[in-house]
C-alpha cells in the first residue's frame, strides 16, 4: 500500500510540475517566426528580384516637361508599347509636396529604355511635349532625394548627345539664386521656370544652372549677350552646355 501511495505522489508531482512549465512556456514570447506559404514567397521574391539591378545598370528613363496634374495611368498608358516594370514609376515631388514637372520609370533592360527613349522622344502628353534621359538604375534610387533637393544634383544627367546644343549653362551663380532669379536674367528668352535646372551638391546649390531653350540659335545669343552679366553681386559665366566638362 506504501508503494502504490508513493507511485500516486509521484505522479501528481510530475503532472504539476509539466503543468507549471506548460504555463511559463506559454508566457515567453514566441520566438519562432510563421512561415509563409511557398506560393506568397515565390510571388514576392518575384516582385523584389525585379528591382535588383546594379547600381550602373542603363535601366532607368527620366521624364522631363509632363503635366503637373498628370496620373500614373497616363504615364503607364505613354510607354504601353514597351516592357516598363509597373510600381517602378516615380512622379518628382519637392520638398513642399508640390510636383516638379519630372518623373521616372524602369525598364526590364537597357535595350528596352533606349527603344523607349527613342521612339517617345518629345512626344506630347496632354498640351506637352515630353523630353526622355536614359540613365542608370543608382538615379531612379536617388529620384527622391534629388526632387525634394536634399541630396546631389548633377547637371550632366539632363545633358545628352541630342539636346547639349539646345542647354546653356550659367556658371556662377549665386548659392541663393532661385528659378525666379535666372527668368528675370533671361527675361528676353522664351523660357518658364520648368525650363531651368539649379545644379546642387549634397542638398546645396553647386552655384550652377542649366536652362533649356528652343534651339541652338538661342544658346549662341544667350553667350554672346548674357556672358559676364551679373544676378545679384556676382556675374555669370554662359556657355552652351556641350562645351562644360563639368556639370
Amino acid at each position: 500500500m506504501f508503494l502504490t501511495s508513493l507511485r500516486a505522489y509521484r505522479s501528481v508531482f510530475y503532472a504539476s510540475r509539466c503543468l507549471s512549465t506548460s504555463i511559463f512556456r506559454l508566457k515567453q514570447p514566441c520566438l519562432v517566426t510563421p512561415v509563409r506559404s511557398f506560393s506568397y514567397m515565390r510571388r514576392n521574391f518575384s516582385e523584389n528580384s525585379r528591382f535588383d539591378f546594379e547600381m550602373n545598370q542603363k535601366v532607368c528613363c527620366i521624364m522631363r516637361g509632363i503635366p503637373f496634374n498628370i496620373t500614373e495611368e497616363e504615364i503607364y498608358k505613354f510607354f504601353e508599347s514597351y516592357n516598363y516594370l509597373k510600381g517602378s514609376l516615380i512622379i518628382g515631388v519637392d520638398r513642399n509636396n508640390r510636383r516638379t514637372g519630372f518623373a521616372t520609370i524602369l525598364f526590364e533592360n537597357t535595350e528596352e529604355m533606349r527603344k523607349a527613349v527613342v521612339e517617345r522622344q518629345g512626344k506630347v502628353m496632354r498640351h506637352r511635349w515630353v523630353e526622355l534621359f536614359e540613365n542608370d538604375f543608382s538615379k531612379w534610387k536617388d529620384f527622391t532625394l534629388h526632387q525634394k533637393g536634399d541630396s546631389t544634383h548633377a547637371l550632366s544627367t539632363y545633358i545628352t548627345h541630342d539636346n547639349k546644343d539646345t542647354i546653356v549653362a550659367l556658371l556662377g551663380i549665386p548659392f541663393q539664386a532661385r528659378e525666379s532669379d535666372i527668368l528675370e536674367f533671361m527675361k528676353d528668352f522664351a523660357i518658364a521656370k520648368d525650363d531651368i535646372v539649379i545644379g546642387k551638391r549634397f542638398g546645396k546649390s553647386a552655384g550652377k544652372a542649366i536652362v533649356f531653350l528652343k534651339d541652338r540659335q538661342e544658346v549662341h545669343r544667350a553667350e554672346k549677350e548674357l556672358d559676364m552679366k551679373y544676378i545679384g553681386n556676382r556675374y555669370i559665366q554662359v556657355r552652351a552646355a556641350g562645351k562644360v566638362q563639368h556639370l
